[in-house]
């Protein structure tokens, strides 16, 4: 969660677009894996933690929940 929030301080108004944070995003904080990466986000938004929704261009986009 913190790497996303820093992820999305970046790209403050924007959008954090999913597939650049699980295969573009660098960080000695997270696994290198986009396979291991991806798993991670899914289960933050099974458990509601982020939200995944189509931004305004059609992008896939992440966004951490309060």
């Amino acid at each position: 969660m913190d790497e996303l929030k820093r992820a999305e301080i970046k790209f403050h108004g924007g959008y954090l677009g999913l597939n650049y944070f699980v295969t573009r995003w660098r960080s000695d904080r997270l696994d290198a894996s986009p396979d291991v990466r991806r798993r991670i986000l899914d289960r933050l938004a099974s458990d509601g933690k982020v939200e995944i929704y189509a931004a305004p261009d059609g992008t896939k986009a992440i966004k951490g929940k309060v």
